[in-house]
């Protein structure tokens, strides 16, 4: 993530960045598989609990990498901000997104 904040301070354009950032999170994904695969091993090998395993990590490396670029493009760049942001997004994930669809309300 130092990387990342590194990249964005610098003049690089914004397509490299993007780049960068999807590859270190799936990385991230991959990470959070690996280790969710150690501590289910004994259900790993069933297609719907690899299935469930695969979707769980990526889901949390979209909450926490999606917290990340809200947190970089906001006013406030505190590490106590990135925490909150970073609680909310994976509350989100615990909550479940059916409740986005039918309670998120754009403002115009």
């Amino acid at each position: 993530m130092t990387k990342i904040a590194s990249l964005r301070r610098g003049e690089l354009e914004p397509s490299r960045i993007v780049r960068h950032m999807r590859e270190v999170e799936a990385d991230f994904a991959d990470a959070i598989q690996a280790q969710l695969r150690r501590r289910n091993c004994d259900i790993a090998g069933a297609l719907d609990a690899r299935l469930h395993i695969a979707v769980t990590a990526r889901c949390v490396a979209a909450a926490v990498f999606g917290a990340m670029e809200a947190w970089m493009l906001g006013s406030d760049r505190s590490l106590g901000e990135l925490a909150r942001v970073c609680h909310v997004a994976l509350e989100s994930l615990r909550v479940g997104i059916s409740d986005t669809w039918t309670t998120l309300t754009v403002s115009s």
